[in-house]
Protein backbone atom coordinates (compact mmCIF):
# COMPACT_ATOMS: atom_id res chain seq x y z
CA UNK A 1 0.00 0.00 0.00
CA UNK A 2 0.96 3.62 -0.42
CA UNK A 3 1.06 4.10 3.39
CA UNK A 4 3.57 1.26 3.92
CA UNK A 5 5.67 2.52 1.00
CA UNK A 6 5.79 6.03 2.51
CA UNK A 7 7.06 4.55 5.81
CA UNK A 8 9.95 2.68 4.15
CA UNK A 9 10.78 4.75 1.05
CA UNK A 10 12.71 8.07 0.86
CA UNK A 11 12.19 8.68 -2.86
CA UNK A 12 9.33 7.22 -4.96
CA UNK A 13 8.72 6.88 -8.69
CA UNK A 14 5.96 9.14 -9.99
CA UNK A 15 2.48 7.64 -10.15
CA UNK A 16 3.11 5.06 -7.39
CA UNK A 17 5.59 3.21 -9.58
CA UNK A 18 7.49 2.02 -6.54
CA UNK A 19 10.49 3.10 -4.50
CA UNK A 20 13.68 4.58 -5.96
CA UNK A 21 15.57 4.89 -2.65
CA UNK A 22 14.76 3.15 0.64
CA UNK A 23 14.97 4.80 4.06
CA UNK A 24 17.78 3.98 6.47
CA UNK A 25 17.23 0.50 7.91
CA UNK A 26 15.61 -0.81 4.70
CA UNK A 27 16.82 -2.26 1.40
CA UNK A 28 15.24 -2.69 -2.04
CA UNK A 29 13.17 -5.86 -2.17
CA UNK A 30 13.54 -8.50 -4.88
CA UNK A 31 10.68 -6.98 -6.91
CA UNK A 32 12.59 -3.65 -7.03
CA UNK A 33 9.47 -1.65 -6.14
CA UNK A 34 9.24 -1.95 -2.34
CA UNK A 35 11.61 -1.91 0.63
CA UNK A 36 12.26 -4.66 3.17
CA UNK A 37 13.61 -4.19 6.71
CA UNK A 38 17.32 -4.74 7.34
CA UNK A 39 18.51 -7.13 10.04
CA UNK A 40 18.26 -5.59 13.54
CA UNK A 41 22.07 -5.30 13.65
CA UNK A 42 22.24 -3.14 10.50
CA UNK A 43 21.80 0.62 10.33
CA UNK A 44 22.03 0.38 6.54
CA UNK A 45 22.22 -2.79 4.48
CA UNK A 46 22.65 -4.13 0.98
CA UNK A 47 20.26 -7.03 1.52
CA UNK A 48 18.84 -9.21 4.29
CA UNK A 49 22.24 -10.75 5.11
CA UNK A 50 24.70 -7.92 4.39
CA UNK A 51 25.12 -4.84 6.60
CA UNK A 52 26.81 -1.73 5.22
CA UNK A 53 26.84 0.09 8.60
CA UNK A 54 25.89 -1.06 12.09
CA UNK A 55 23.27 0.10 14.59
CA UNK A 56 24.40 1.46 17.96
CA UNK A 57 25.84 -1.24 20.27
CA UNK A 58 26.78 -3.36 17.23
CA UNK A 59 30.11 -3.64 15.45
CA UNK A 60 31.34 -4.94 12.11
CA UNK A 61 34.52 -6.92 11.75
CA UNK A 62 36.55 -5.45 8.86
CA UNK A 63 37.63 -7.93 6.16
CA UNK A 64 35.40 -10.65 7.59
CA UNK A 65 33.21 -13.12 5.76
CA UNK A 66 30.61 -12.49 8.49
CA UNK A 67 28.26 -10.01 6.77
CA UNK A 68 25.98 -9.00 9.65
CA UNK A 69 27.03 -6.83 12.59
CA UNK A 70 27.72 -8.39 15.98
CA UNK A 71 26.35 -7.10 19.28
CA UNK A 72 28.90 -5.60 21.69
CA UNK A 73 27.99 -8.38 24.18
CA UNK A 74 29.32 -10.98 21.71
CA UNK A 75 32.85 -9.61 22.07
CA UNK A 76 34.58 -11.71 24.73
CA UNK A 77 37.49 -10.26 26.68
CA UNK A 78 37.30 -6.80 25.14
CA UNK A 79 38.07 -3.79 27.36
CA UNK A 80 37.31 -1.10 24.76
CA UNK A 81 34.84 -1.72 21.94
CA UNK A 82 33.57 0.60 19.22
CA UNK A 83 31.50 0.13 16.08
CA UNK A 84 34.70 -0.93 14.30
CA UNK A 85 35.28 -3.74 16.81
CA UNK A 86 37.48 -4.30 19.81
CA UNK A 87 40.36 -1.88 20.40
CA UNK A 88 41.91 -3.44 23.54
CA UNK A 89 41.78 -6.88 25.17
CA UNK A 90 42.12 -7.97 28.78
CA UNK A 91 45.31 -9.66 30.01
CA UNK A 92 45.74 -13.20 28.73
CA UNK A 93 44.21 -12.30 25.36
CA UNK A 94 45.49 -10.67 22.17
CA UNK A 95 43.82 -8.52 19.54
CA UNK A 96 43.51 -9.81 15.99
CA UNK A 97 41.18 -8.39 13.35
CA UNK A 98 39.35 -6.35 16.00
CA UNK A 99 38.46 -9.38 18.14
CA UNK A 100 40.07 -10.85 21.27
CA UNK A 101 41.58 -14.33 21.27
CA UNK A 102 43.05 -16.33 24.15
CA UNK A 103 46.79 -16.58 24.66
CA UNK A 104 48.15 -20.05 25.39
CA UNK A 105 47.58 -21.10 29.03
CA UNK A 106 51.16 -20.47 30.11
CA UNK A 107 51.33 -17.01 28.45
CA UNK A 108 50.41 -14.06 30.60
CA UNK A 109 50.52 -11.62 27.67
CA UNK A 110 50.95 -12.32 23.97
CA UNK A 111 50.54 -10.76 20.52
CA UNK A 112 49.46 -13.99 18.81
CA UNK A 113 48.90 -17.65 19.63
CA UNK A 114 52.58 -18.48 19.05
CA UNK A 115 54.20 -15.23 20.26
CA UNK A 116 54.22 -14.78 24.05
CA UNK A 117 55.57 -11.61 25.67
CA UNK A 118 55.39 -12.60 29.34
CA UNK A 119 54.76 -15.92 31.09
CA UNK A 120 52.85 -17.24 34.05
CA UNK A 121 54.78 -18.02 37.24
CA UNK A 122 57.28 -20.93 36.93
CA UNK A 123 57.57 -20.41 33.16
CA UNK A 124 60.52 -18.97 31.25
CA UNK A 125 60.20 -16.95 28.05
CA UNK A 126 62.44 -18.41 25.34
CA UNK A 127 62.01 -17.69 21.62
CA UNK A 128 58.57 -16.16 22.36
CA UNK A 129 57.37 -19.42 23.94
CA UNK A 130 56.75 -20.07 27.62
CA UNK A 131 58.60 -23.16 28.83
CA UNK A 132 58.29 -24.63 32.31
CA UNK A 133 61.57 -24.08 34.16
CA UNK A 134 61.98 -27.83 34.77
CA UNK A 135 62.27 -28.33 31.00
CA UNK A 136 65.29 -26.00 30.84
CA UNK A 137 68.55 -27.80 31.57
CA UNK A 138 69.99 -26.91 35.00
CA UNK A 139 67.31 -24.30 35.83
CA UNK A 140 66.08 -24.70 39.44
CA UNK A 141 63.36 -22.01 39.63
CA UNK A 142 61.76 -19.21 37.64
CA UNK A 143 59.99 -15.91 38.18
CA UNK A 144 58.97 -12.96 35.97
CA UNK A 145 59.38 -15.03 32.78
CA UNK A 146 63.06 -15.80 33.55
CA UNK A 147 65.06 -18.54 35.16
CA UNK A 148 66.16 -17.15 38.52
CA UNK A 149 68.43 -19.91 39.83
CA UNK A 150 70.68 -22.49 38.18
CA UNK A 151 72.25 -25.68 39.50
CA UNK A 152 75.66 -25.39 41.22
CA UNK A 153 78.39 -24.87 38.63
CA UNK A 154 75.97 -23.18 36.18
CA UNK A 155 75.05 -19.56 35.61
CA UNK A 156 72.31 -17.66 33.79
CA UNK A 157 72.84 -16.28 30.31
CA UNK A 158 72.18 -12.56 29.69
CA UNK A 159 68.54 -13.19 28.73
CA UNK A 160 67.84 -15.27 31.83
CA UNK A 161 66.39 -18.09 29.76
CA UNK A 162 69.25 -20.65 29.90
CA UNK A 163 71.79 -21.97 32.38
CA UNK A 164 75.26 -22.69 31.08
CA UNK A 165 78.41 -24.03 32.70
CA UNK A 166 80.54 -21.51 34.59
CA UNK A 167 83.62 -23.33 33.42
CA UNK A 168 84.95 -23.11 29.90
CA UNK A 169 85.52 -26.80 29.13
CA UNK A 170 87.65 -26.01 26.05
CA UNK A 171 89.92 -23.76 28.07
CA UNK A 172 90.35 -26.36 30.84
CA UNK A 173 91.21 -29.10 28.31
CA UNK A 174 93.68 -26.77 26.58
CA UNK A 175 95.44 -25.99 29.89
CA UNK A 176 95.59 -29.70 30.78
CA UNK A 177 97.15 -30.52 27.37
CA UNK A 178 99.75 -27.79 27.84
CA UNK A 179 100.62 -29.12 31.31
CA UNK A 180 101.01 -32.64 29.92
CA UNK A 181 103.24 -31.37 27.09
CA UNK A 182 105.41 -29.39 29.48
CA UNK A 183 105.81 -32.39 31.79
Amino acid sequence: SMNSLIKTCDNMWPGNGGCIQCKEGYYKSDDGRTCDKCDISCKTCLDKNTCLTCNDTYYMIPDSTYQLCKHFNESIGCLNITQTGCQECKEGMYLSKYECHNCLNECQTCISTDHCLTCEEEYVLKDYQCIHYKQIDHCKEASNSKCTQCDIGYELNDNGNECHSKFNVGLIIGILIQIVVVI
